[in-house]
């Protein structure tokens, strides 16, 4: 994993009262099982465009509470994401939480279909992606789509061929 350029908010030393306050304001009802999602039930943080995230207050700083929770309970996430497995943004549930960097995240989701690139049906020039005219990058995994590749080809052969008949100048 690597760590990030810009790192993360390191997370402080927290206060005595953070578990009760933040046990206090996660949903657990009768019944419930370590398998389940713990829902936060407080504030959230609309962050960039993402869904709202539970958050809570000390030090008058906002914090994400699924970083507050793993701290607590597995350690500091310094430099680190804090992914959950279950894909619910709002359970706090300790088992449900791991660490990653924005690649493993991303993998993670497009593994489980829920990357909004694997959600376009079509190349941005209009060209369905289905399987014949679908490509994988070896390189980075991404759809290529195989007509426009075809095309790029063609003028970048037709470049290096009105290139290579020009004169060099000296």
């Amino acid at each position: 994993m690597k760590t990030f350029k810009t790192p993360l908010k390191p997370i402080p030393e927290l206060p005595r009262d953070i578990k009760d306050r933040l046990w206090a304001k996660v949903n657990l009802w009768h019944g419930i099982t370590d398998d389940d999602c713990w829902l936060f039930k407080q504030k959230y943080k609309q962050s960039m465009g993402h869904n709202a995230r539970p958050v809570i207050y000390f030090y008058s700083k906002q914090w994400l509470a699924s970083r507050i929770i793993y701290s607590i309970y597995r350690g500091s996430p310094d430099g680190f994401l804090v992914c959950h497995s279950c894909d619910n943004d709002h359970c706090v549930n300790p088992s449900h939480l791991f660490l990653g960097d924005y690649e493993i995240n991303n993998r993670d989701m497009a593994s489980k279909g829920r990357h909004w690139a694997l959600k376009k049906t079509c190349c941005p020039k209009g060209h369905a992606y289905d399987a014949k005219n679908t490509r994988i990058s070896k390189w980075n995994g991404q759809r290529i789509c195989r007509q426009c590749q075809h095309g790029y080809q063609i003028m970048y052969r037709a470049k290096a061929k009105a290139n290579a008949t020009q004169p060099r100048s000296i």
